[in-house]
């Protein structure tokens, strides 16, 4: 593991105090070049980009954006949801509208049956070079007819099995080389946020059409979500939201509204706010806000009223504020587990407490 003291999102530890900076993954897989990959700051707007879509229908463009610089590819293609559920659409980036229609058209689906056949296990990233070689691929109906028109042929590959199920691929043509086990690493290291960012999606849908109040969601949302006025001051805090303002780490109440460590980082909050909140607002914005010796929070801001509902007693003009720690642990959504493995009250508490890494003797205790 690294030796340096900040905190990076799970699954890969960097090594601050030795240049250049190492990444090394869970596996083993290692980076001695950070600026190989994209950079820690890269890999941190791929995250903030990621939790920003999940509140805008029209922000995983974006997202795919920030994941295809990261890696260094060209385009990239993500696949969510059950076909027919609600929870269920496409996003790409970097395809022109021609590619984008042949990646996606009914009969474009058969061809794709020889990577179906070989899919990586959900949860991990592989090189397309790991499911198929050079030689195979090439002779494939779907390179030389979908494929390859897009000017792909290296590719990097995952699936998810969430609650919204995935799969996703990056791709870059020959002349961008191979692909190797750091950047797949590094894709790897996101597939829980992915997985996060469209489980938030899907529950923002169903609430949507259900035609509900944001309150109860945005309580369940698994993120500190805090939605203020134009002036900073917070009209709503879900449970994390409230917590993450006690601590006080790279996000307090002061009594003029919201503050960040620092003038700096407060005046880019302030401006961020007032521009979610004034009649032209559009697009989110995404700020790192700085924490002491810990890697900074990412929030996306944007107005409330782009989340196509309203919460009771706040009014329209006024900024909601996602807010998620790369490093903090995924919550575990305790009605999901108890139904899944059908576990009483008490085994339900237990299973959380050992995930917390407690041992079975001091449960008993």
């Amino acid at each position: 593991m690294g030796t340096g003291t900040g905190r990076t999102p799970p699954g890969v530890a960097v090594d601050c105090l030795t240049p250049p900076a190492t990444l090394v993954f869970r596996d083993g897989r290692v980076c001695s070049h950070l600026i190989a990959v994209g950079g820690l700051n890269a890999l941190l707007d791929a995250v903030g980009s990621l939790y920003a879509s999940a509140l805008a229908p029209d922000g995983w463009t974006a997202a795919l954006d920030a994941i295809v610089t990261l890696i260094g590819g060209d385009h990239a293609i993500l696949v969510a949801g059950e076909a027919g559920s609600i929870s269920s659409f496409v996003a790409t980036a970097g395809l022109a509208s021609d590619h984008r229609a042949l990646f996606l058209a009914p009969e474009s689906m058969p061809l794709f049956a020889p990577f179906l056949a070989s899919t990586p296990a959900p949860g991990t990233a592989v090189l397309r070079q790991q499911i198929m070689d050079d030689a195979a691929f090439e002779r494939t109906a779907v390179y030389n007819e979908i494929i390859r028109p897009a000017d792909g042929f290296h590719s990097i590959n995952a699936v998810g099995r969430g609650p919204v199920p995935f799969a996703l691929s990056l791709c870059r043509g020959r002349r961008g080389g191979m692909f190797d086990d750091a950047h797949s690493g590094m894709v790897e290291t996101l597939l829980p946020h992915v997985s996060m960012a469209l489980d938030v999606r899907r529950r923002l849908e169903g609430e949507g059409r259900a035609h509900a109040t944001l309150t109860g969601l945005l309580e369940r949302a698994g993120q500190a979500v805090v939605v203020t006025d134009r002036s900073g001051q917070p009209c709503f805090t879900n449970g994390l939201g409230t917590k993450l303002l006690a601590e006080a780490d790279g996000l307090a109440l002061a009594p003029d509204g919201l503050v960040a460590s620092g003038q700096s980082s407060t005046r880019d909050l302030r401006r961020a706010i007032h521009a979610a909140t004034g009649d032209d607002a559009a697009a989110a914005i995404r700020l790192r806000l700085p924490r002491a010796g810990r890697s900074p929070l990412l929030a996306a801001i944007m107005p409330l009223h782009r989340l196509g509902t309203a919460i009771p007693g706040i009014p329209g003009s006024t900024a909601v504020l996602l807010i998620s720690a790369p490093d903090a642990p995924r919550p575990i959504d305790r009605a999901a587990l108890s139904e899944t493995y059908g576990l009483t009250p008490r085994e339900c508490d237990v299973a959380l407490l050992l995930a917390e890494g407690l041992a079975l003797p001091m449960i008993a205790a």
